[in-house]
């Protein structure tokens, strides 16, 4: 089995260990950056070994559970950072043991899904308990929101189709529920296996610029390479098929069913058109701060777009437009 060999000329610094776990805390607590939680502990047990990063990963997990418990009231942060910790392990075993880096991906991503869906089924099958129910109730609890969010909708210029649907649900504690149900299986699969990816794509991009006696196996061009099999095409097409025609074919839930698993397909379809986006943007020489706007607004604003390459590329295999002739190459 490969193991990494990180140059001894890497000296254990605790002081820069503490900040690890301090970054990864602040990230978690965070909004929008919390997606790179697992990153600084996965880096630290790279850098300075497994039972230093590990150490120091569960130590600030300890400090999560007691910042849930005395300062926010809830365990939320707690939970987050629980899931963090363990993509965090896992990558940085995934890097370490020199994995295929989509292969690992797809695995730790299918087991979290797996076990977490299971969670799920023990909690309404074995303990009967009501999600619906518990989410209304929850929703109820949070009514001063929910209302100040209605104002905001009203007062908003230029409302929408969309805004008006939205404070209808708002006020509709029941049918917020039930379309929170219908959407969460597909966000967490998405959300999943979007921090993963990204904090994996991160750790092997740094971890191909440490100190090595021998080079890394894989590093983060070999994360962006990613094929979805052909014969996924039928799953898509089966997916669409319930989308569109799910209620004529008799049944109200399959419209729900082919809508989330042409999110959960989206996701790698995604991938596969990310790395061909990036080859791309390597053929027309576009590099520095100019290529790193573009694929900031291409990932906020074209993400459905880029799926949709990635899915159109086992017909038309985009890359063989991006190879320059010799003679052009040399220019």
């Amino acid at each position: 089995m490969y193991e990494q060999d990180v140059n001894k000329a890497i000296h254990f610094n605790l002081s820069k260990l503490v900040l690890m776990g301090l970054i990864s805390l602040v990230l978690c607590m965070s909004f929008i950056m919390s997606i790179f939680t697992p990153f600084p502990i996965a880096f630290a047990a790279v850098v300075y070994g497994r039972s230093k990063g590990y150490a120091v990963g569960a130590i600030t997990w300890l400090i999560s559970l007691l910042l849930s418990i005395t300062m926010f009231g809830d365990l939320t942060i707690f939970i987050a950072y629980t899931m963090s910790f363990i993509v965090a392990v896992m990558i940085s075993e995934i890097v370490q043991r020199g994995m295929e880096p989509v292969r690992g991906m797809v695995r730790l991503g299918s087991g979290i899904v797996v076990l977490v869906g299971l969670f799920f089924v023990f909690l309404t099958q074995g303990l009967k308990i009501d999600l619906k129910a518990s989410l209304v109730e929850q929703i109820n609890r949070n009514k001063e929101i929910f209302e100040l969010q209605q104002e905001k909708l009203k007062q908003a210029e230029g409302a929408s189709a969309e805004n008006f649907q939205a404070m209808a649900m708002l006020s509709q504690p029941e049918v917020l529920a039930t379309e929170v149900l219908k959407e969460a299986p597909s966000y967490f699969f998405i959300g999943t296996f979007l921090v993963i990816w990204a904090n994996l794509f991160l750790l092997l991009r740094s971890n191909r610029m440490l100190p090595f006696r021998t080079a890394p196996k894989f590093t983060e061009r070999d994360l962006l390479v990613v094929k979805v099999p052909d014969h996924f095409i039928w799953v898509v097409i089966t997916a669409l098929i319930l989308a569109i025609w799910g209620e004529e074919l008799g049944n109200t839930v399959f419209p729900v069913v082919g809508v989330n698993v042409l999110k959960f397909m989206g996701i790698f379809y995604f991938f596969q058109g990310f790395g061909i986006y990036l080859d791309f943007l390597d053929f027309a020489r576009i590099s520095g701060f100019f290529r790193t706007v573009l694929v900031m607004l291409t990932i906020f604003t074209a993400a459905q777009f880029i799926a949709i390459v990635g899915l159109f590329d086992m017909f038309v295999n985009f890359r063989r437009f991006f190879k320059r002739n010799k003679n052009e190459g040399e220019q």
